[in-house]
């Protein structure tokens, strides 16, 4: 299982989610792909590199979250020390290639990435776009507790004998079972034709 961070502040975050994958890591079961941090964050840098080889089958997100205009929103890194915020449509827009192919799970470790907009959540709307399940936080969340449920959430992918073509319905029903829904919800895709 490739997975792919993308932590625009970079540092401890990203630390945090390597010392919990580190196990998985060590065994094989999930490959590190390099990245995405600090000033590699920003567009139309980040969305290249979303385009190119290798497509990982999780995409975590580490960083703030929110609702601007009454739309899901992502903050990225800006060489200006502005803040960027990236629309969660057009990032689902980046991605739905990827969504039929490769990409099963986004971990949306953000600040109210469930949390309801005018028309949906980040999650909801990642959703749409294809991912097959989404997980993500519908208050503000301390790191402690979203690292716990990334472990949570990563012990219940590679347990019992994980396979790149992963069943996202079945590893989110175990999961829940291992109490992750305490910090997170979880959105399911829609049923497509594969």
């Amino acid at each position: 299982m490739r997975v792919l961070a993308i932590a625009p502040s970079g540092g401890a975050a990203l630390v945090r989610l390597k010392e919990v994958l580190a196990g998985p890591i060590a065994a094989g079961e999930v490959e590190w792909l390099a990245p995405i941090e600090g000033q590699a964050a920003q567009l139309p840098w980040l969305f290249d590199r979303l385009g190119r080889e290798p497509i990982p089958h999780v995409l975590h997100f580490v960083g703030h979250g929110g609702v601007k205009d009454g739309a899901p929103v992502l903050w990225l890194a800006d060489k200006d020390g502005d803040e960027r915020w990236l629309p969660v449509e057009l990032l689902g827009q980046q991605l739905k290639a990827g969504f039929l192919s490769f990409f099963r799970l986004v971990v949306l470790e953000a600040c109210e990435g469930a949390r309801p907009s005018t028309f949906a959540s980040a999650a909801e709307l990642l959703a749409r776009a294809g991912a097959d399940a989404v997980v993500a936080h519908l208050w503000p969340v301390q790191a402690d507790v979203a690292r716990a449920c990334s472990e949570r959430l990563y012990s219940a992918l590679v347990g019992a004998s994980l396979t790149v073509g992963f069943e996202p319905r079945m590893q989110g029903e175990k999961f829940l079972e291992a109490g992750g829904e305490d910090a997170a919800s979880i959105y399911r895709g829609v049923e497509r034709q594969r």
